[in-house]
């Protein structure tokens, strides 16, 4: 929750690459928690999607 609310916030200061950062921040986690309804052997796919997401969101500010 935290994370859409910051998306919204820096995207209106008009900063859009740390809102970027933090909407991929909040895909990464959505799929995270997402992976965990899954069985263990079910969840390996969304929580390497999650992870590299996650990751992902740490650079994005910086990519200009």
């Amino acid at each position: 929750m935290a994370t859409a609310l910051l998306t919204m916030k820096y995207q209106r200061l008009g900063n859009d690459c740390v809102a970027a950062g933090f909407l991929t921040f909040l895909a990464g986690e959505s799929l995270l928690l997402a992976g965990n309804a899954a069985g263990l052997e079910a969840s390996v796919p969304s929580y390497l999607g999650g992870i590299s997401l996650w990751a992902r969101s740490w650079s994005a500010p910086f990519a200009l």
